[in-house]
């Protein structure tokens, strides 16, 4: 999967869905929110949990595009069932809220581990860091 900034803010506040999320929609997706109270929005994605622990529990790469905007999209079938979860039915009425993930602090440790030395320049590839 390519690197990319994801978003982030505080203070998130929890809310439920307004619509239904299939397993398989067409895509881009668009989940309809109750509210998105301090939700992070603008052009960079982030990752939100929709049923969180329970069996239905999925991770999903969303974007938001106004701070006025109540839906998130997702733009397609691979950012779904993210970070160790699936893809799954999620009716009108599921929690969900922004989180930070495995694959964030993975790609962040991975970052961090490639400076060795004093002066080390690192770059970013298609999908890993070089140094």
């Amino acid at each position: 999967m390519a690197k990319t900034r994801r978003s982030y803010t505080g203070a998130s506040i929890e809310t439920i869905t307004q619509t239904d999320l299939n397993a398989s929609p067409g895509y881009p997706a668009t989940v309809v929110l109750t509210a998105a109270t301090n939700w992070p929005y603008g052009s960079e994605p982030f990752y939100v949990v929709l049923s969180p622990g329970t069996a239905s529990e999925e991770k999903v790469l969303v974007t938001r595009t106004g701070a006025s905007d109540t839906s998130i999209t997702i733009s397609a079938s691979s950012n779904r069932g993210q970070d160790g979860t699936s893809a799954v039915f999620h009716g009108a009425g599921a929690t969900i809220y922004p989180l930070f993930t495995a694959v964030d602090a993975d790609e962040a440790n991975e970052l961090t581990s490639m400076w060795e030395a004093k002066g080390d320049i690192v770059s970013h590839g298609t999908s890993t860091f070089s140094r």
